[in-house]
């Protein structure tokens, strides 16, 4: 069965430069300059679509011996993703409350535009990487937004742990809010990035609805942490020697009337195939699902990593695995 295409950037780009004027009648200068370059850089950033929450691999198990396959395939690429929701909504209140967003895109760019897109590179950075973004559908408003902070993830990035200390401060706040919530355990493994402040005067208004400038980063931190996730996931993977693409082409009938009517196309999109990687291996406990120790219950590991040679990794799928599994995959991304 052929994939269909989100389409999630085209829209996203109609109402991010549509809101530019406004933006700037209110002296929203930078956070006009954002949207104006980003819905620039979403019309040349290579479209992928990607499986529901954008979840290819588990990442709290990683470890620095992939970082150096935390790369982007091109200098910008869009990564659209469905978040259905049943995964939503922080149980916190108050300044961590979270409104429900079912579309997303990671919207990923490396340092090397700086001179293209000032405003979306912001200077500061010590060494080479790529920044994401977070450009969102608001369910309850029916718009598409830009998250205010943005993450850099450098080249070869470090990875720490959820019991080490981060960073004092608005670090410190997200990541009791976020060991709270069972989003980040004791041994989840967290690669390096750093918060950016994309859309400043954004950032000011949270600052005066929390109270400190501290909370409002560590809450719209927040907003940018499935994005990031999804573009480390989506690094490793498509950088898996067993992984292919499959291309979506644009529907030209449909473009002519788009273009003719000066509205922005919809594009050429691609899906990772997975379909060669191999199945996760049907063992428990090191012992094989028809041996004599019962296994466990049944349940999915879920996509994962493994290193075959010093320049190569491969791409393993989802499997059931546990007692009556015989190691069957789990269909979750589908060409």
């Amino acid at each position: 069965m052929s994939p269909t295409a989100l389409n999630y950037s085209t829209t996203a780009i109609e109402e991010l430069e549509a809101r530019v004027p406004g933006l700037r009648g209110n002296g929203f200068t930078t956070t006009a300059a954002v949207h104006e370059q980003l819905g620039q850089l979403l019309r040349e950033a290579v479209k992928f679509n990607l499986p529901e929450h954008g979840e290819l691999v588990a990442l709290e198990n990683s470890t620095d011996s992939f970082s150096e396959f935390i790369r982007l395939p091109f200098d910008a690429v869009a990564l659209e993703a469905p978040f259905p929701q049943d995964k939503e909504v922080y149980a916190g209140g108050g300044a961590f409350q979270e409104t429900a967003s079912s579309r997303r895109i990671a919207a990923c760019w490396s340092s090397s535009l700086a001179k293209r897109y000032p405003a979306l590179c912001p200077t500061g950075m010590s060494r080479p990487g790529f920044f994401v973004a977070s450009v969102y559908y608001h369910d309850d408003a029916k718009r598409w937004l830009v998250a205010p902070l943005a993450s850099f993830i450098p080249l070869n990035p470090g990875i720490w742990r959820g019991a080490e200390e981060p960073l004092p401060g608005s670090d410190q706040l997200e990541r009791e809010f976020l060991l709270s919530q069972g989003r980040l355990k004791p041994t989840t493994a967290t690669y390096e990035c750093q918060t950016v402040n994309l859309c400043p005067e954004m950032v000011a208004l949270m600052a005066q609805e929390t109270g400190s400038m501290e909370q409002a980063i560590a809450r719209l931190s927040i907003d940018v942490r499935d994005e990031a996730s999804t573009a480390l996931g989506f690094c490793l993977t498509v950088n898996a020697s067993n992984v292919g693409r499959v291309r979506m082409p644009a529907p030209d009938k449909l473009n002519k009337k788009r273009i003719k009517n000066g509205r922005p196309p919809f594009y050429e999109s691609w899906v990772l195939d997975l379909m060669k990687a191999p199945a996760g291996p049907a063992r428990a406990g090191g012992y094989e699902i028809d041996g004599q120790r019962n296994p466990p219950r049944q349940h999915l590991r879920r996509g994962h990593i493994r290193r075959l040679a010093p320049d190569r990794i491969t791409f393993v799928r989802p499997t059931t695995i546990g007692a009556g599994a015989r190691g069957v995959v789990d269909k979750v991304y589908r060409l």
